[in-house]
């Protein structure tokens, strides 16, 4: 029953992909597994760039029929479909938004006079992502690598450099530096917890209940806006989501709530900067609402149903269990402190302590100037 199930899921996908028949244009940049919504394609010109899809959205016939008769019984999809692919496009420059996809970091061996670069995407840790993989796999620095790494901070940069060759950059959130701060003012009476629902539970191991943390943690904020005369908003994480939806209504003591949809890329940014307070257990976008000077509360708590230290506040980096904004412990008491400390305590307070403490986790960088003065050194005119 199982291959029955396997063969017709491979049909299934052959009906999905978008089939090209035309041979590819030679480009001087490759954005490599492209998926939109892709932040890069706002900082390189259309005309120069290719957008190289790897997770079978698209497949150029052209280049896939050539690769097979090059490799015949060696063919694999990265070594022959992939490679032969960049080979035709010649660029001078393969950057990746996907800075955790290892197939990425072989893509150097090939191609050692091509400049290979990646921008990380979201906050990083062990379990569950790249460096418990890198760890775990044990590869050779002179397999893997890359020319640059643009990261978030320096340490997650070192990590990185522990397991590749090449030379990081500190230019923060690259999404986060991209949209503009709103100048409008701030709603008044707003709490807004940022949704990380996944339709697969996250991605963590399912033997756990990885959502434990949200199903205390959501009435909780919901007693305490009623408590505080504040509006408590959902900031949510998926497109059109029914699930998603049905998932919060289920945990609400009440029906005085809102739920705010997600409608682009870009839309969790406007709702954190109009907030009054954002809360977050593990998000990348709390870390970045803390970064825009926004009053942001981190009850990073991930850690106690996934095991997992680096969902701690602000790992890599090692801060103590609690501070003015933060608390790793699951304690009602101090959620409460942190909380009203953020309502009434005066912007320019706050801007002190947040500057004390956001540089170590992610500075923002206005419009990706740093970004842009670095790569185009890789740009062959």
């Amino acid at each position: 029953m199982n291959l029955v199930i396997s063969f017709f899921g491979k049909i299934q996908l052959l009906f999905r992909i978008k089939w090209y028949f035309s041979i590819p244009e030679k480009k001087k940049i490759i954005i490599y597994d492209y998926n939109l919504p892709d932040i890069l394609h706002f900082y390189f010109k259309k005309k120069i760039t290719y957008y190289l899809y790897t997770r079978l959205e698209k497949i150029n016939f052209y280049i896939l029929i050539k690769s097979i008769v090059k490799n015949l019984w060696k063919w694999s999809f990265f070594s022959g479909y992939i490679i032969e692919y960049i080979k035709a496009i010649k660029p001078s420059l393969i950057i990746t938004f996907i800075d955790n996809n290892i197939q990425f970091y072989y893509l150097k061996k090939f191609f050692p006079k091509i400049k290979i670069a990646f921008v990380q995407n979201g906050m990083r840790g062990y379990s569950n992502d790249i460096f418990g993989l890198l760890e775990s796999k044990k590869l050779n620095k002179k397999d893997i690598g890359v020319d640059k790494m643009f990261v978030w901070n320096a340490l997650v940069g070192n990590m990185y450099k522990k397991y590749l060759s090449g030379n990081y950059y500190n230019i923060g959130s690259i999404v986060n530096n991209h949209v503009k701060l709103l100048k409008k003012k701030r709603k008044k009476k707003s709490l807004l917890f940022i949704s990380e629902f996944r339709n697969n539970n996250l991605g963590y191991d399912l033997s756990k209940d990885s959502y434990s943390i949200e199903k205390k943690l959501i009435s909780f904020l919901y007693n305490f806006c009623e408590k505080n005369f504040l509006i408590f908003e959902i900031c949510s994480n998926l497109k059109n989501s029914v699930n998603e939806f049905k998932f919060y209504k289920n945990l609400m003591p009440g029906d005085n709530w809102k739920f705010l949809e997600k409608k682009n890329q870009f839309s969790g940014y406007y709702y954190i900067d109009e907030a009054l307070v954002t809360v977050f257990v593990s998000s990348s976008l709390g870390y970045e609402s803390i970064s825009r000077g926004n009053k942001t509360a981190a009850f990073t708590l991930r850690h106690l149903a996934t095991e997992n230290e680096s969902y701690k506040f602000g790992w890599p980096y090692k801060f103590p269990e609690k501070g003015k904004i933060w608390t790793n412990k699951y304690d009602e008491k101090i959620f409460d402190r942190i909380l009203k400390y953020l309502i009434y305590s005066n912007y320019k307070d706050y801007y002190a302590y947040q500057k004390k403490i956001i540089p170590n986790i992610l500075t923002r960088y206005s419009g990706n100037k740093k970004f842009l003065s670095i790569i185009s050194h890789d740009i062959k005119k």
